[in-house]
């Protein structure tokens, strides 16, 4: 080779696989951003019904709320 860069010749195959894992990394993505969502309103809810339980003075344990990873 003369110093030039070659170009990158895909055939079907490779062109198919990569279609084929953009899909599923999208998919992916749009998962974690559904679960992410989903817990951070959890989230503010519990912490919602935490502030109302310590203005009024209620501190009982009973929350519902499950932290996964813990």
């Amino acid at each position: 080779m003369n110093g030039l860069k070659t170009k990158n010749k895909m055939g079907k195959r490779e062109k198919e696989h990569r279609k084929r894992v953009a899909a599923r990394n999208q998919k992916i993505k749009g998962a974690q951003r559904t679960y992410e969502k989903l817990y951070n309103e959890q989230m503010k809810k519990y912490l919602e019904d935490l502030r109302e339980r310590v203005s009024t003075g209620t501190t009982e344990e009973n929350t519902g709320f499950v932290m996964s990873g813990q």
